[in-house]
């Protein structure tokens, strides 16, 4: 994807509906620079949370870490004349069969308002 990509979307709404999108044991890889308005922070967090804790927390209930994350450089030309250089963090992520016991899936089963309702209208038929 597009480094920046999510930057004026709703990112954590978008990580939280990502169960609904795979099958079970399907794998997830998000690569981010963490460049999402301050706003997306996990609510009631703290200002010192790290990205990586904001997406693990978006995640946690419906995902497990299935590998260790890595980091992937990357070059943007914004016009003929400017570049763009940095570094995406990459994390891995295996989808449960259920989610977590104990965790608030409460997030997670609404998009923008919208109850999770059946597999065919989650996409994980296509998956």
């Amino acid at each position: 994807a597009q480094p920046g990509a999510l930057g004026n979307s709703d990112p954590l709404g978008t990580l939280a509906a990502a169960h609904k999108l795979l099958k079970p044991g399907g794998l997830l890889i998000i690569g981010t620079q963490y460049e999402w308005p301050r706003s997306a922070e996990v609510a009631g967090a703290s200002a010192a949370i790290s990205g990586g804790e904001v997406v693990a927390a978006a995640l946690r209930s419906w995902f497990k870490p299935a590998a260790d994350s890595a980091d992937l450089a990357y070059a943007k030309m914004e016009t003929s004349r400017k570049l763009e250089c940095g570094l995406q963090h990459l994390t891995f992520w295996e989808r449960r069969d259920a989610p977590e016991p104990g965790m608030d899936v409460a997030a997670s089963s609404t998009v923008a308002g919208t109850p999770e309702s059946t597999s065919l209208a989650s996409g994980q038929a296509m998956y």
